[in-house]
């Protein structure tokens, strides 16, 4: 009698803990990759499957239908990523010559090298003019009339006063030692947002971004040549 009553409850606690296991299914990495879930580990802590114990995965089970929401990943291993993450991040910057906003060095990005605080206005003969004579020399073709002081002057003035905040600047910066590609984007921008008179040159600010764009591909231009 003693017998059967003990092989009843070995019975009755058999399916229990099946079930248990049973319950669980498969975690959701599993799940996403329609893979069978194979637990291991002797503990409930620290129990995985084997596809995210090889993968370094959490193995996260969806919660029982009245659970309120999913066990927070908090711990170790995201302080880990967050490490890692920051770690690469730090590596990227350093690369690309990125500082804080405090010691920023607009010198080391080429193109928007000569950044200032002062005025818009271009000075005679200055970086601005240099970066206009070499822009007239890789393109011939277009009318002369678009290298007027006067449009330039407008074309320059106007798009620092539209011009929206960038991320890489601080506000109230300008460009004053443009590279050539730079003025050429600048003067076509200005010039195919300004007034008709002003958009009717836009095609011509356009052919000359292109061949300044162009020249880049030709070593021995004075545009494709790097500055020292």
């Amino acid at each position: 009698m003693t017998f059967g009553e003990d092989s009843r409850s070995l019975d009755r606690d058999a399916p229990d803990e099946a079930s248990a296991l049973k319950a669980r299914k498969a975690c959701i990495n599993c799940r996403k990759q329609k893979m069978k879930c194979v637990l291991q580990g002797s503990s409930e802590a620290c129990r995985r499957c084997r596809r995210c114990r090889r993968a370094g995965l959490p193995c996260v089970f969806v919660p029982r239908a009245n659970a309120a929401q999913l066990p927070s990943l908090s711990g170790t291993l995201d302080l880990d990523f967050k490490n890692n993450v920051l770690s690469r991040l730090k590596v990227v910057e350093e690369r690309l010559s990125i500082v804080s906003d405090g010691d920023m060095d607009f010198g080391a990005v080429g193109m928007f090298s000569g950044v200032s605080d002062q005025s818009p206005e271009p000075t005679p003969d200055g970086p601005l003019w240099n970066a206009i004579v070499l822009l007239q020399r890789c393109s011939p073709a277009v009318p002369s009339s678009i290298w007027q002081r006067d449009t330039i002057e407008s074309l320059w003035s106007s798009f620092h006063d539209r011009m929206p905040g960038l991320h890489f600047m601080p506000d109230k910066q300008t460009f004053s030692t443009p590279q050539p590609i730079l003025l050429a984007s600048i003067l076509y921008c200005s010039s195919s947002r300004g007034p008709p008179d002003v958009l009717e040159i836009a095609p011509q600010f356009f052919t000359v971004l292109c061949n300044a764009i162009a020249q880049l591909s030709i070593p021995s231009s004075e545009i494709g040549t790097p500055r020292e």
